[in-house]
């Protein structure tokens, strides 16, 4: 049986995390809920969080081999999320996660790690669509 190491004072796993070296299904809607987006978009979309020096990038999950990623948002905004070339998905969906936050062995890896708190900080929404917007190509643009 696999032990994981003692966490640091201070650092708590959150309780939707799977245990370290596991690789389970976790519904969305409890916790938090998800704003899926494809491919270039969904990479572009996560470095402009992750570069933003407004806030620090919440949990972003990406898919290994479909490049879908998965942006971890409060619970409730997959309901009234609505933005082009992206997905809310709240209760009633199921995401593959892993529990380790560095290992990439798993078809599902953590672009962003949650943070090791009782109260991980999830993803604003509002943060989210400035992010999308910014990473969407300019069209119609000669």
């Amino acid at each position: 049986m696999k032990t994981s190491k003692p966490l640091a004072a201070g650092r708590v796993r959150p309780v939707w995390l799977p245990p370290d070296g596991v690789f389970s299904a976790v519904e969305a809607g409890k916790w938090w809920d998800v704003v899926a987006v494809d491919g270039d978009l969904g990479a572009q979309t996560a470095a402009h969080l992750r570069t933003s020096t407004e806030v620090r990038c919440g949990p972003v999950a990406v898919t290994r081999h479909s490049q879908r990623w998965y942006f971890l948002t409060p619970a409730g905004t997959a309901e009234g999320w609505c933005a082009p070339d992206s997905q809310g998905l709240g209760h009633g969906n199921f995401f593959g996660l892993p529990g380790s936050l560095t290992v990439d062995m798993w078809p599902v890896r953590w672009a962003v790690p949650p943070r090791l708190r009782a109260e991980p900080s999830l993803i604003c929404p509002a943060q989210l669509r400035q992010a999308l917007n910014a990473a969407r190509p300019v069209r119609g643009v000669s």
